[in-house]
């Protein structure tokens, strides 16, 4: 999972005012990426491939700037990013459950 501090970095925030809210947008964004993807924040961790890992966390970001930016979630590059990660996640576990 993106840590707070990387959000912030990513969003240019210096200041503490919107902790709570970033924290906030976080958490929900586990459940947006596993509600639309299927991707399991725990199997992944479990699961420890960097690549798979990288990847969710790209979407995770991408799905919490838009979301504190209050931008459509209909964007393409965020559909193309689950669409991606779904794949990606499910060939991943298939390999490991092997």
């Amino acid at each position: 999972m993106v840590e707070l501090q990387e959000i912030k970095e990513m969003l240019n925030i210096d200041f503490d005012d919107k902790d709570f809210i970033l924290g906030d947008l976080r958490n929900d964004s586990v459940i947006i990426i596993e509600a639309s993807t299927g991707a399991n924040l725990e199997i992944i961790k479990e699961i420890n491939n960097e690549k798979l890992s990288r990847l969710y966390k790209t979407v995770q970001k991408l799905l919490i700037k838009e979301e504190f930016e209050e931008k459509s979630s209909d964007s393409k590059a965020l559909t193309a990013k689950y669409l991606k990660l779904k794949a990606f996640y499910r060939k991943t576990v298939k390999e490991y459950g092997n």
